[in-house]
Order: C-alpha cells, then sequence, then structure tokens
C-alpha cells in the first residue's frame, strides 16, 4: 500500500483501511528463533491409573438414546450447562471415552438456541487447567477436606449458639435453584447470618433502575424477533448481557429476511448510542458517538421528545440541556422511527448508565407499548442483604467472626476504595472457595479448589429464568469440592452427595420427567412468569431530576478526561484471564492480543500529542496506572477507556502480570464512568501484539457492503470483479457431494465464536505473545476488520475468513510433495505426513489462509492437556503447513454413517465447527451437488460474491453482501 493512500483514506475516503497506521512491512528488531517458552508447560496431581467416568455413572443420560454406553472411537453427547456470572448457557458436550472434549450449543435450552460464545468454548480448557486449584490449603499450604472441618467446628457451634451472628456469605451472582435453597434454609436456620452478593460486572444498576420504575427489582428480558426497531443506549446486549446468544438470533433471523421478504419493515433497524466502538454497536445500522456520562442527557431528550417523560430539575428548570450537533439531528429521525413502529421496538439501556436512566428506558417501552411485546417483565430472584461495600464495613467494624467467599475473587476486582484485603484481615475464620488459588485466596486462611461444573451435579436458570440439569461428564481431576458440599458442611449435614441433594431439591419430577430434563438438558415449564406491572412516571421523573445536575457537572473540562470502564472482551472480569486461548484471540475491534491498553480518540490523541503504543500515565486523584496508548477509531473525544480484567499476579501462567489493572482506579461510587482523569506521556514504549495487519491482501477490498433501501438492493461498494471463462488448471469431473460454504456478512457480528470453536476441535496450537508480534499465531480462521469513512466516525465491517477450498487451487499446482491436493468432494485437502515445510502453498495463496509450525506450540508432556485434545484430528508438529479443513473429520465420520445405515446425509445434520456454534447462523454448509441445498440456495441469491473472483480460483467457500437498514432521515 502506497504512503499516499495510507496518508488518505483514514482521513474520510471511501475505501477500506484497517488501521490509522497501515503499515507496509513486517515489524523489525524480533528475532524469529524467538517463542514465548513454556507457554502450555505444567504439572499435574494426576495419578496414574485414574478412572476418568464420575462415580454416578448409572445416574447419568446422554442425549443419544440407542446407544447409551462407551464404545471405543464413537463420542457419546451429554446435555449440560455452563454459566458466566451465574446464568445457565445449556451446551452439548461430545465425550470421548469417558471425558469431556467439545462444547456445543444445545437447541432445546432458550439461552442457547444451539450456539455458544467464546466463553462456552473455552471450558474445556478450564477444565484441564493445570493452574486450577487441586485441593484445600491453609495458610498457602496443602491440607485436607478433613482438617477444614475440624478447624471450622468451634467456629461454627459458637455461630449456631448466636443463632448464625457473626457468619458472613459473599457469593456472585447464583440463579442455582439449589444453591439458592440451601442459601434460604442456612439463612433461615441462622437468622443472623448475612448474604452478600459482588459481581464486577453485575446488574445492580439495571435492578436499581426497575425498582425505580416499578417499585420491585423486575428484570427484563427482550424479544426481539418482534422489534422492527432497536435502540441500545450504551448497551452492548450482544455480548455482555445474559441473553446474549438468543438475543443474537432473534436480531439476525430479522435481519436475514429480506431475501425471502423484500418488503419494508422485514429487515429490523439497530441504533446503538455508545462511547467506544463495542460488538453491538459494529453492528448497527446506525452508530452515534458520545461520552458516556452524554447518553443519560441523550436519554432525557428522547424521553422528552416521545412524550414518555418530562422530568425538571431544581426550580422547574429542565433536568437536561438538548443535545445539539450530530445528537440533535438524531432525535427527531429516531423518535419518528419509533413512533412508527410502537409495540414493535426495544429500548435496551446498558448496565454502566445509572438507575434512573434504566427507570426511564422502562418508562420509554411502556409509553410505546413494548412491554408485554418485546419488552417482558420477570419477578427478581433471591436477594442478599447488602453489597461489597456493605460486607466490607461489617468486616472493619469487626461484626464477622467467620467469612465464606464462594466463587467470587474481591481480592482482585474489588473497587480500590474499599480496601477489601485489609478488611479481610478483621475475620476470625476466612474460607475462599474457587477454581483457582487467586488473589481472594492468598487473602483468606483456606482455600477450597472448586470443581468444575462439568465434573459436578447442580442446576442453573437462563436469562429467562428456565431451569437445567447440569450432570458431570468426568469424575474430579482433582481433590476439589463443590459449593454445595461447603454450604452442606457450613449447615450440619456433610455427608450427602450433591447428586442426593439435587434430587431432593427436584423431588417434585418423577423418574421419566427427571429422566427427560438430563436427556434434554432443560426442565420444562420452569421460565420465570411474566410480571404485568405499571410504571411509576413519577418515581422516574423524580430520578432523572435529581440525576440532572450531577450529569452536566460530569462533562470534562480544563483540560480533565471522563475515565471510562468495560469488561474485556476476551477476558470479562479477569476470571479467563489463564485461558491461552482467549489471550491470543485478537479482539474484535481493537484486534489486540495478550494485553489491554489505554484508549483514546484520533481527536483527543491529536490534542494531547500522543501515539499509539506510547507508554502513558493515566491519573485520577492520587491513583495511576502506566501503559500503552491505543488510538481508537470511533471513540468519544476526551473519553478514555480502559478494559478490565489485566494486570492480575496471580491468574496463572497465561495470565500472570499481563496488562494494566484497572480496578486500581475503580471506585465503588463510580464503578463505570469518573470525570477528572488525566493523561500524560511516560517514558518508553510498549508494543502491541495487534493481528489487523497480518495476512494482509495488498490493499484489495474483500469485504462487500450495501444498503437496504425500500423495496430494492442498492448495489454493492465495489465490484468483485470480472469472472474468467477459461483456465490453465484442469476442470474436474464430480460424480457424488460437493461440499461448500455460504458466510452472510449482514448477520454475522464479529463475535469471534467461529474462530475459538474452529481451534477446540482442530485442536490448534497457542504460540505466546511473542510469536504473535511475529506474525505466527495459527488461528485457521481469521477475522478481518475494517473502517470506512471517516477516522474519527468510521463504520466497522467484520469478515470471517477461512480457507475458501478453491476450485482451480493456486496452492495445489507447487507443492512439490502433494501436499495440498483436491479430493473427490471438492476439498482442498491437507495430508500432514507429506508436507516438508516449503511453504510454496502459502506464498502462492492470495487470501493468506494457510498457517506454518514455526516450532513444536503443542505440549507433549503434561498428561491433564492431553485429554482436552480432540482424538478425531492429528496434533501437527513443527514445519508443517495446516488450515481450514471444513472439519473433514465429521464430514468422513457422516459419510460413514450414512454408508452403514443406507441413508443419505440429512441436510443440516451435518455441520462444521464453525458453522455449528456461530449465534447467528451465518454460516451455512452443504452439499452443492443438491439444487434444494441451503448453501445451494444461499449462493443463488443476488447478493452472493466470491473473493478475489477475477483471480479465477472459482471458491468454494461465498459470502452474502453485508447490508445495512438506514433511516433515510438520517442520510
Amino acid at each position: 500500500m502506497s504512503e499516499d493512500r495510507r496518508e488518505k483514506t483514514p482521513a474520510g475516503g471511501e475505501g477500506l483501511w484497517r488501521g490509522l497506521e497501515e503499515p507496509a512491512g513486517e515489524p523489525d528488531g524480533l528475532s524469529r528463533r524467538q517463542v514465548l517458552g513454556g507457554s502450555l508447560l505444567g504439572l499435574c496431581g494426576l495419578a496414574a491409573g485414574c478412572n476418568w467416568l464420575p462415580q454416578e455413572t448409572r445416574d447419568m443420560a446422554p442425549l443419544t438414546r440407542d446407544q447409551p454406553e462407551l464404545v471405543p472411537g464413537r463420542p457419546l453427547v451429554f446435555a449440560t450447562g455452563v454459566s458466566r456470572n451465574g446464568h445457565a448457557v445449556g451446551v452439548l458436550v461430545r465425550s470421548s471415552m469417558g471425558h469431556p472434549i467439545k462444547v456445543e450449543g444445545n437447541p432445546a435450552h432458550p439461552s442457547s438456541l444451539g450456539a455458544t460464545d467464546i466463553f462456552c468454548q473455552v471450558e474445556i480448557d478450564r477444565l484441564y487447567d493445570p493452574d486450577r486449584s487441586q485441593g484445600v490449603r491453609r495458610g498457602g499450604h496443602v491440607s485436607t477436606w478433613a482438617d477444614l472441618s475440624a478447624a471450622l467446628g468451634p467456629a461454627l457451634d459458637r455461630l449456631r449458639g448466636r443463632r448464625g451472628a457473626g457468619l458472613a456469605i459473599l457469593t456472585g451472582e447464583i440463579t442455582s435453584p439449589l444453591l439458592g435453597r440451601q442459601l434460604t434454609a442456612l439463612l433461615a436456620a441462622l437468622p443472623g447470618a448475612r448474604w452478600y452478593r459482588h459481581e464486577p460486572v453485575g446488574r445492580e444498576q439495571a435492578e436499581a433502575g426497575a425498582r425505580i420504575a416499578y417499585g420491585e427489582p423486575l428484570r427484563a428480558v427482550y424479544r426481539l424477533d418482534g422489534a422492527d426497531v432497536i435502540v441500545a443506549l450504551d448497551s452492548d446486549f450482544l455480548f455482555d448481557t445474559p441473553g446474549r446468544l438468543a438475543y443474537a438470533r432473534q436480531l439476525a433471523d430479522r435481519r436475514r429476511l429480506w431475501d425471502q421478504d423484500p418488503r419494508p419493515g422485514s429487515m429490523n433497524r439497530l441504533y446503538v448510542v455508545e462511547p467506544f466502538p463495542s460488538i453491538t454497536g459494529q453492528n448497527a445500522d446506525h452508530r452515534l458517538r458520545l461520552r458516556r456520562s452524554e447518553v443519560a442527557a441523550f436519554a432525557v431528550a428522547l424521553g422528552r421528545e416521545l412524550g414518555a417523560a418530562n422530568p425538571a430539575g431544581a426550580g422547574g428548570a429542565p433536568a437536561a440541556d438538548p443535545p445539539g450537533g450530530q445528537a440533535g439531528r438524531w432525535l427527531a429521525a429516531l423518535a419518528g422511527d419509533l413512533r412508527q413502529r410502537a409495540g414493535r421496538s426495544a429500548i435496551i439501556v446498558g448496565e454502566a448508565q445509572p438507575p434512573a436512566v434504566h427507570a426511564l428506558g422502562h418508562a420509554i417501552n411502556e409509553h410505546l407499548g413494548n412491554l408485554g411485546q418485546t419488552v417482558l417483565l420477570q419477578p427478581p430472584g433471591e436477594t442478599p442483604h447488602g453489597d461489597l461495600a456493605a460486607i466490607t464495613a461489617e468486616l472493619r467494624a469487626g461484626h464477622v467472626e467467620m467469612l465464606l467467599v464462594l466463587g467470587s475473587n474481591p481480592g482482585y476486582t474489588a473497587p480500590a476504595d474499599l480496601r477489601f484485603a485489609e478488611a479481610v484481615a478483621h475475620a476470625r475464620v476466612a474460607v475462599h472457595h474457587g477454581l483457582y488459588a487467586d488473589e481472594t485466596a492468598a487473602l483468606c486462611g483456606w482455600h477450597v479448589g472448586a470443581l468444575h461444573e462439568l465434573e459436578s451435579w447442580s442446576d442453573l436458570r437462563g436469562h429467562d429464568g428456565t431451569a437445567g440439569l447440569l450432570q458431570p461428564l468426568i469424575a474430579p481431576l482433582y481433590q476439589g469440592r463443590s459449593a454445595h458440599e461447603l454450604l452442606g458442611l457450613v449447615a450440619g449435614d456433610p455427608l450427602r452427595t450433591d447428586l442426593e441433594r439435587l434430587r431432593e431439591s427436584w423431588k417434585g419430577l418423577d423418574e421419566a420427567s427427571w429422566r427427560r430434563a438430563l436427556e434434554r438438558g432443560v426442565i420444562d415449564g420452569t421460565a420465570a412468569p411474566e410480571r404485568r406491572a405499571k410504571v411509576r412516571r413519577a418515581e422516574v421523573e423524580a430520578a432523572l431530576g435529581r440525576l440532572a445536575g450531577p450529569e452536566r457537572a460530569a462533562a470534562p473540562g480544563g483540560g480533565s478526561l471522563e475515565l471510562v470502564f468495560t469488561p474485556d472482551v476476551t477476558v470479562w472480569d479477569g476470571r479467563y484471564a489463564n485461558v491461552g486461548r482467549l489471550q491470543e484471540l485478537a479482539k474484535p475491534v481493537s484486534q489486540i492480543t495478550w494485553d489491554n491498553a489505554i484508549c483514546v480518540s484520533p481527536g483527543t490523541a491529536t490534542r494531547l500529542g500522543l501515539k499509539t503504543e506510547e507508554l502513558v500515565e493515566l491519573a485520577l486523584g492520587e491513583r495511576t496506572i502506566t501503559g500503552p496508548l491505543l488510538v481508537q477509531p470511533g471513540q468519544a473525544d476526551d473519553s478514555v477507556v480502559v478494559s478490565l480484567g489485566y494486570g492480575r499476579p496471580r491468574a496463572g501462567r497465561h495470565g500472570d502480570g499481563l496488562g494494566l489493572d484497572a480496578y486500581t482506579l475503580r471506585r465503588a461510587a463510580a464503578l463505570w464512568v469518573e470525570p477528572g482523569a488525566r493523561l500524560r506521556q511516560a517514558s518508553g514504549t510498549h508494543r502491541l501484539a495487534r493481528t489487523q495487519y497480518h495476512q494482509r491482501t495488498e490493499g484489495r477490498d474483500m469485504v462487500l457492503e450495501g444498503l437496504r433501501v425500500k423495496e430494492e438492493l442498492r448495489p454493492a461498494r465495489g465490484a468483485p470483479g470480472v469472472v474468467p471463462r477459461y483456465s490453465l488448471y484442469p476442470e474436474v469431473a464430480y460424480t457424488g457431494r460437493q461440499w461448500g460454504m455460504v458466510i452472510d456478512l449482514t448477520t454475522c457480528i464479529g463475535c469471534n465464536a467461529c474462530n475459538v470453536a474452529c481451534q477446540e476441535e482442530n485442536n490448534i496450537a497457542v504460540v505466546g505473545r511473542k510469536e504473535t508480534l511475529n506474525m505466527r499465531e495459527m488461528y485457521w480462521i481469521r477475522i478481518d476488520r475494517y473502517y470506512k469513512g471517516d477516522a474519527a466516525d468510521p463504520e466497522i465491517l467484520t469478515q470471517p475468513v477461512p480457507c475458501m477450498h478453491c476450485e482451480k487451487a493456486p496452492c495445489e499446482v507447487v507443492c512439490p510433495t502433494g501436499a495440498t491436493q483436491h479430493s473427490a468432494d471438492g476439498l482442498n485437502e491437507m495430508t500432514y505426513n507429506r508436507c516438508v515445510g516449503t511453504r510454496y502453498c502459502s506464498n502462492n495463496c492470495p487470501y493468506k489462509v494457510r498457517r506454518f509450525n514455526f516450532y513444536h506450540y503443542h505440549d507433549a508432556t503434561t498428561p491433564v492437556l492431553k485429554l482436552a485434545r480432540n482424538p478425531e484430528v492429528t496434533v501437527r508438529s513443527r514445519g508443517v503447513i495446516e488450515k481450514c479443513t471444513y472439519c473433514v473429520q465429521r464430514i468422513r465420520n457422516a459419510e460413514i454413517q450414512a454408508a452403514v445405515t443406507g441413508q443419505p446425509i440429512a441436510e443440516g445434520s451435518l455441520q462444521t465447527a464453525c458453522q455449528q456454534v456461530c449465534p447467528t447462523h451465518a454460516i451455512v454448509f452443504g452439499d452443492l451437488s443438491r439444487k434444494d441445498s441451503q448453501v445451494s440456495r444461499l449462493r443463488a441469491l443476488p447478493r452472493r460474491y466470491d473473493l478475489m473472483a477475477d483471480l479465477n480460483t472459482r471458491p468454494r467457500t461465498s459470502y452474502l453482501t453485508r447490508l445495512r437498514n438506514k433511516n433515510p432521515a438520517l442520510g
């Protein structure tokens, strides 16, 4: 790419660009012989000859009824669940010879609908993590469960004598009916005990807003399949809400309807107002960048424009100044769109907004007639006695004799001003229970290693309240205990098994219903009932009036900046920091791996004279952190964004010491945004391992975009090129199946789930930060991210790029050993034991989708890591080229099964890993020789195009043009 294009395109050109720098070559200064040593090394405490099957094998229920017993080489599938922030995602787990190897979505579960996200996919890695806590520890030394029971006995006797006074239990979000019943029973028996809840990325603001609006903390569940217009006010609902997978499916189903129903209104429209680019924002039809503190004023103005609320401040003055500029132009157009679609729209407010804004969101939804249509209200779960601030105060006051911390890590995630670490020392006995001996475990005298969710019996509720059973797929790898066992010990009931407790908790289910619930992973009829409620408009307007003054004062001025906190898109709040796959996964927008950064807009960077990768000091009052700067297009000016989850001292081999600890700047009264931040340049630089410039295609535009205008499809920007009629490559005559794939860019949200699923299925190695800096990451699918338009506020486009499986493949003719060949069913195959690593195929591939093993990236010595690998896929070694195979192992298994049964492969029964995981069904795979197959129908659509078609490679992977449904009133 020329210097001229690098200078002009980000400033507002019509072409696509990947970043502000657009380098022309590889980075300098690093040896190609350096590798991140020990990236997967470690010890495990497994004993030889361990039995992998749970003791309660007879009680397990696989999904496959025809052959429930173990057969060598034939995996079984079990329905269970995994959680994030306590909320369930129903999954199907493939088990090979008694140990789980792959997680898929459960189509029967309403929070999954057959899909998963990146966090569900890596539960296999967390299960087999050698750094997991392996038992009970006292003061950092190995102990036993019996020692813990004996040591707690006298303290528990004293607490029972005082009816529980002095016992404090701190948990994360709890949706397990069994755990909830245990807590309720314990608090009833010991009424002096107190239960507190702490989630670094919780739903406290939303619950407080519902309390203002309805008088009780009702929870909103959305039905986006009925929404023509969706407005996200600082809400990344496709990423950080409990219903994210269901919402993504509902959103996508309405966006793909245009191909079958081109009438106006068949395709929904998404508006997003946010301070920095998010997964939801990059998929918006219209995106408005505002500082986080300005979103409230915009929401108030929208409510007033619609007539849903008319708040007044002190003395009857307007509660907020009407927005100007682009925000002012938005108001009339957005309000008009919402009025036209009353009862068919949805307002979604993000957790980072104040409770008053959440209350206003409820008021607008009620005013538009959305309640009971696209927005359903459900009763809240169990309510704790207090939050982290309350239990910290109790600890400091000396009111806590015994502290139990279950599944939470406040030693790392607590706001800095609470000084939780100092407060813990006031408890006479402190017990921590978790998967890792983490920062909180170091503060407590006792630590109990937790069982993984794939090792234990339990239950969980999904985003709509639907309950599902969790069954163990493997015997506990270590000497851990479940939260049910620890609570049973405290309650004086330590002898019953978790299965016995679970059966008693669900004693209303007869044997047939219990078996059905195990097989399907869902307990029928357990969704939370819908609650009808009316918004208390006076209370909402009063809350907005009280909010208006501080909001106006929060606007940065005098050279100060607004500091914004956000959960990280790969390690969340830090709990996934030790998962190498997620550390190496490029973040969807910034494309950073193995790090976080201090992010500012191009305008702010120019004003302050700062550049990407320069070290800067970020100060908030007396608190400071120093780290690398990232200039992020699309971010609001005068706003500094730092993601949570990094800078951990006790995360494990993959996460220790990486990045910046943003929790050290966080205050309990300002969890998500705080004005008055200052930035100044520090000495030095820090290279960020970003991947947006890797595998570049020399300026060729790979992603095409169009507009949905009334009943017509406006021609896509650019053109796929003229396909030559003739070729030097010989034609292949096919007599059987022909496999192909179509990726719909309109419904792809760029969530990275396909990328991680491909890694888990195909045993793809993690190479580490140093090798990523050398452009040597091994992903078989890359998610390209492009910007379009002005650097300050560009549109963002994403595109998954696997191997194209070209009909006229340039890689095949240059291989001297015949390692890459064309199969009889159209696959571009790789025979690894023939490859000698010449890399001619990689040089000849115009799509840059082949990866070369420079080193032995796989750990071949740690026994527990071997259990995580798919036995149906070769573990590649040094000196071999590898790439996407369309999951050929799945294809061959389906063909063998079809030959055995004499039945054809049914449409949709064979899915690649990337297709199966996709929450939006953006990826479709199938047999091109069948004209009635879905993949054939999609390839016949006018939106279909091939990458670099003018090269005449004739790819088997095609794309459907990205469409945006713009509001004509906004241009």
